[in-house]
């Protein structure tokens, strides 16, 4: 039997098919909570396709992992070996992260009779498929006993939702990472020279993430005869679709698809500007990791994103949708990049604002109260 007045026992349950902005929020928690206070371990599920890209980085840091098989889309098989590990380890809450992860960790507080606390972040929506993993994630944010909201906006779409205001606690994203130093690699991978301003958005191409209105607004810029090279990093389901796009606007020479990095840190280093044109957003991890290279970032208007973009300060913010709007504050950031670089400067200096101290202490809070509640 554990001692009751020993460290209390966190379990993330999280669904992994890379190692983003969510994920290394929940590494860092594993990381800097308290260890005389908390003992933390991670929870995965693995399908054998996508690789163990969460594991490793777990290591990297000494966060302890399990790997749990993924199942298909109505296996419960995982769930019986997530309750015989919640009793082994005498979890004391569950903390669940995304749609799957909410579903088991659900199942798995009620049977264990633990607390579940439930973050939210946002919803892609990008298939059928993941729209009713979406709807079936908001239904049982209702019934966690605690849910994290990132950001006040995402707040009150909780609560518009029927989540009760007494459950949800806002917690914002945290930056604890470092800058990276410029090498070349960018300008290299696109060929272009320093002259050349390189503008940056980086995110899954998928729908909800607005790149076909970014790839409108960069044919504007062309247009206007504006020198600069943008590149949009990462992979989905939109690439095939984009890169058509891209071909039909004649911006070839223009605009670069790398792929999926794993060294964004780097990318931005040399980046002069971070474009966000999503349609949903809760608070984007990749905007604080922006300031902290001194890059400002032109993003839409939606979710938390005014919460860390301060216009005109930090960056600017756009109508969601709006090629128009969009190229104006980009060709307003090319024509005066001393502008820009007095905003990306502003930028860094608003990290404070986004510490891991304040993060974990807030973290640290709702643990230890939802555990009391339970055992009352």
């Amino acid at each position: 039997m554990r001692d009751p007045a020993g460290p209390l026992h966190v379990l993330h349950l999280v669904t992994s098919r890379f190692v983003g902005g969510p994920q290394r929020q929940i590494l860092r928690q594993a990381e800097c909570l308290p260890r005389d206070r908390f003992a933390v371990r991670v929870v995965t599920f693995l399908r054998p396709d996508e690789g163990d890209a969460l594991m490793k980085e777990a290591a990297t840091r000494g966060v302890t992992i399990t790997g749990l098989p993924a199942g298909g889309p109505l296996d419960f098989s995982p769930l019986a070996p997530l309750c015989d590990l919640v009793r082994s380890d005498g979890v004391d809450v569950i903390c669940a992260h995304d749609a799957k992860s909410t579903l088991f960790g659900y199942r798995a507080a009620r049977r264990c009779r633990v607390p579940l606390v439930a973050w939210a972040r946002g919803w892609t929506g990008e298939t059928l498929r993941v729209r009713l993993y979406d709807a079936v994630h908001r239904r049982l944010l209702r019934r966690a006993d605690a849910v994290v909201a990132v950001s006040r906006a995402m707040r009150e779409f909780l609560v518009g939702i029927g989540v009760s205001p007494g459950r949800i606690t806002v917690i914002r994203n945290a930056f604890a990472g470092q800058a990276a130093e410029a090498d070349g690699r960018l300008r290299r991978a696109l060929a272009v020279g320093e002259e050349v301003p390189v503008l940056l958005s980086i995110g899954r191409l998928s729908p909800e993430k607005g790149h076909r209105y970014l790839l409108e607004a960069a044919g504007r810029l062309r247009s206007q005869g504006l020198p600069f090279a943008l590149a949009l990093v990462g992979e989905g389901p939109m690439r095939p679709s984009l890169e058509r796009q891209v071909g039909r606007l004649n911006l070839g020479r223009w605009v670069h698809l790398p792929g999926f990095r794993g060294d964004v840190p780097h990318l931005l280093a040399e980046s002069n500007l971070l474009v966000l044109p999503s349609l949903t957003e809760g608070l984007p991890n990749v905007v604080l990791e922006a300031y902290a290279a001194r890059v400002p970032v032109v993003a839409s208007a939606v979710g938390g994103v005014p919460e860390a973009v301060r216009e005109g300060e930090t960056g600017y913010l756009v109508p969601p949708r709006d090629p128009a709007a969009l190229a104006d504050r980009l060709a307003a950031c090319l024509r005066d990049p001393a502008r820009a670089r007095a905003m990306g400067e502003a930028g860094w200096r608003s990290l404070e604002a986004f510490g891991v101290a304040e993060q974990m202490e807030a973290v640290a809070a709702l643990f230890t109260r939802v555990v009391q509640e339970q055992r009352a």
